[in-house]
């Protein structure tokens, strides 16, 4: 937890469209690492009851992205594999976190794991993304 990011960095991940409209908020972040909560709603849930899948990996997806952007570096997703372990519902908490497992010059790996309130697993994720050159923000513009 040495290295934080600067405001305008986090203020533009917290301005993301989807992730806002999801529910999505972030706890924390450093380079290579964010944790993120989502509280269900029933507008989560699947028809049988329990929550769409599509939100628990949109959920890892959030968090993918803001520990990767939070080099500052543009980062584009080149796969994600998923494994449920456990169903939620509305009413719960799900907080993912996403690790940096490897770091190579253009090519990096993360490991996201999606928990409910009580620690239990709900699914867990290996992602494989390409980081660019290009800055998500120039942090030297007086705009940011």
């Amino acid at each position: 937890m040495s290295e934080t990011i600067s405001p305008a960095l986090r203020a533009r991940m917290e301005s993301d469209a989807f992730a806002r409209h999801l529910g999505a908020q972030i706890l924390d972040v450093r380079p290579g690492f964010a944790r993120v909560a989502l509280d269900l709603e029933p507008h989560h849930q699947a028809m049988q009851g329990v929550t769409h899948g599509g939100v628990v990996f949109a959920l890892a997806d959030v968090a993918l992205a803001v520990a990767t952007h939070a080099y500052n570096r543009v980062h584009l997703a080149l796969n994600l594999s998923i494994n449920y372990h456990r169903a939620t519902r509305p009413g719960d908490r799900l907080i993912a976190e996403a690790r940096e497992r490897h770091q190579g010059g253009r090519i990096c790996s993360y490991d996201i794991e999606v928990r409910d309130g009580e620690g239990l697993l709900v699914a867990s994720l290996l992602a494989m993304v390409y980081r660019t050159r290009e800055q998500l923000i120039d942090e030297d513009s007086p705009l940011t």
